[in-house]
């Protein structure tokens, strides 16, 4: 699902593919899990299960306690942002595939960072705490870049069927006064308005909540993610 196709699908809308740098082939390896010693004989990577793992994705999120139950769209946007962080990956290894390691080891491990650290600069000795901070910066930014996407997208449906709802309920009201004085002339007519008025809330009310649930999951996503980049940013630092 792309974000385009969060809020009244266009048929004739195409996905944004957001463009990648320039690509060089990246290298090929294979990180190491609990019980399980990579080449060099370096300790083995533990694997953290208390993670939640959200719908498929490629990377686990811890669920932040700040997350709305029943928000019935969340996985769908979590999708749309975890889609995204993959497609913005450079070519490479870089903070994406550190962090997907990490992810895997334990965000909330410290052991996991100095080792996964260590792994990284085995695979590009380029690597190091300070390129990682900055590419976790770039990663943020581009997120932020598609959480305002979002929501401006959503927040302009949402005004929009708002005011048509708002603009139709006061044209009914103002029709149903002037019938209202010709009661004998136009009965049928008074009474064909009422029952649209009367109708107002099961037409506009659940494309309102609908938009408003994903306006909020965008918001809950955005944070889920983020909240997990800042603490693998804030823990590579103390290693």
């Amino acid at each position: 699902m792309s974000w385009t196709s969060l809020f009244i699908t266009d048929a004739n809308s195409q996905e944004t593919v957001t463009p990648k740098p320039s690509e060089t082939k990246k290298p090929t390896t294979s990180f190491p899990t609990s019980g399980q010693n990579s080449q060099t004989g370096a300790a083995s990577f533990p694997t953290n299960n208390g993670n939640f793992q959200q719908n498929g994705s490629s990377f686990q999120v811890n669920a932040p306690t700040a997350q709305p139950s029943g928000n019935r769209f969340i996985n769908d946007i979590v999708g749309v942002y975890d889609k995204n962080f993959k497609k913005i990956n450079s070519t490479g290894y870089d903070f994406f595939e550190f962090f997907k390691m990490v992810n895997k080891g334990g965000i909330d491990n410290p052991q996991v960072y100095g080792m996964a650290l260590e792994m990284a600069q085995s695979v590009d000795s380029s690597v190091t705490k300070d390129s990682l901070v900055t590419q976790s910066g770039q990663y943020i930014a581009q997120l932020e870049a598609l959480h305002t996407s979002v929501s401006e997208d959503g927040t302009r449906k949402l005004t929009e069927l708002t005011t048509n709802k708002s603009n139709e309920t006061a044209s009914l009201t103002t029709d149903i006064g002037s019938l209202s004085s010709q009661l004998q002339l136009i009965t049928q007519q008074l009474n064909e308005r009422q029952h649209s008025l009367s109708e107002i809330d099961s037409k506009y009310q659940p494309k309102i909540d609908e938009i408003s649930e994903k306006l909020s999951a965008n918001d809950t996503a955005r944070n889920m993610i983020v909240s997990n980049i800042n603490k693998v940013k804030n823990n590579i630092q103390t290693i």
